[in-house]
């Protein structure tokens, strides 16, 4: 239920979006992001700077996905305290 909780509030935050137009048309102060991967990054202080960078081809499904695994492996890396900065 906690899951089907998260889902429904981001697709509730991109329908309150969609009011607006697009993303970058939402008032200051609003994201222009659903509290995921970047929100994590955001509450922990890793700047683009500090994650691994991506190899193969922007915007394609499966290097983009293998790309955020590679994210999620360094954060929680970083969150377990193993080291990886």
């Amino acid at each position: 239920m906690e899951c089907f909780a998260k889902l429904l509030l981001a697709y509730d935050f991109v329908a309150l979006c969609q009011l607006f137009g697009t993303m970058m048309d939402l008032p200051k102060g609003y994201p222009h992001y659903i509290r995921d991967l970047q929100h994590v990054l955001d509450v922990r202080g890793i700047s683009d700077d500090d994650l691994p960078k991506q190899y193969g081809y922007a915007h394609n499904a499966l290097d983009d996905a293998r790309h955020i695994k590679k994210l999620c492996e360094y954060v929680l890396k970083d969150a377990l305290g193993w080291g990886v900065r």
